[in-house]
């Protein structure tokens, strides 16, 4: 399974379209890290993001932060994320 973490400078990026980078994490079926990469994303527009990481093989998102037409892109391709975002930026991810 692969995950996906919107970045900024290594941590968590409290908004997934404007990340600098996502990590993509892939576990094995005893849910071990086999790999983590950290790769940069295609220029922020409506569906571009989604529909790039579904090229990239990944099952699900994990994100602090994600707009309705984001997660209807996900949504529509079977693709499940898990968000929150109560934080400020000024409080820090981790």
């Amino acid at each position: 399974m692969k995950f996906a973490i919107p970045t900024y400078q290594g941590k968590l990026c409290p908004h997934f379209g404007h990340c600098e980078a996502f990590a993509i994490i892939e576990v094995d079926e005893k849910g071990t890290i086999v790999s983590e990469t950290y790769i940069e994303p295609p220029p922020h527009a409506p569906g571009v993001i989604p529909r790039w990481l579904k090229e990239k093989g990944v099952d699900k998102v994990i994100a602090a932060g994600m707009g309705p037409r984001a997660q209807m892109f996900f949504s529509r391709d079977g693709n499940s994320g898990h968000y929150w975002g109560s934080r400020r930026r000024s409080e820090g991810y981790s």
